[in-house]
């Protein structure tokens, strides 16, 4: 059984490998290349987007940095002039939430919400 544990904590913190995320009824009907942010963020949107989810629609964090790490090199996915550390792939998500850095995704909380296993 999961239970929603979205909070403003959750989103300043990185999160654990096995975190459980589930994209919301806004993400499904974003069209993330129109959004007015940089390129690393529209990425991991697309993999958020891409990526394959269970039954129930629910992904780990873990194979969300897996399928960015596999994808980073594709034109479909990153856009931009090129990753330059696959290492800064794990802080996307950081950046996305942090109203310090250029990267922030406006609204990010309202795309994805967080689960627990009980």
């Amino acid at each position: 059984m999961l239970i929603n544990i979205n909070n403003l904590y959750l989103y300043k913190k990185m999160p654990k490998s096995n975190e459980i995320f589930k994209p919301t009824i806004s993400f499904n009907h974003l069209c993330i290349d129109t959004l007015p942010i940089q390129e690393a963020p529209k990425f991991l949107l697309r993999c958020i987007k891409n990526i394959e989810k269970n039954r129930e629609g629910y992904f780990t964090y873990g194979s969300l940095i897996e399928f960015m790490n596999e994808r980073c090199e594709d034109i479909n996915y990153y856009k931009g002039s090129g990753i330059k550390s696959r290492e800064n792939i794990k802080q996307y998500w950081r950046y996305a939430n942090s109203d310090k850095h250029s990267a922030k995704i406006p609204d990010f909380k309202k795309y994805i919400n967080s689960y627990e296993s009980i």
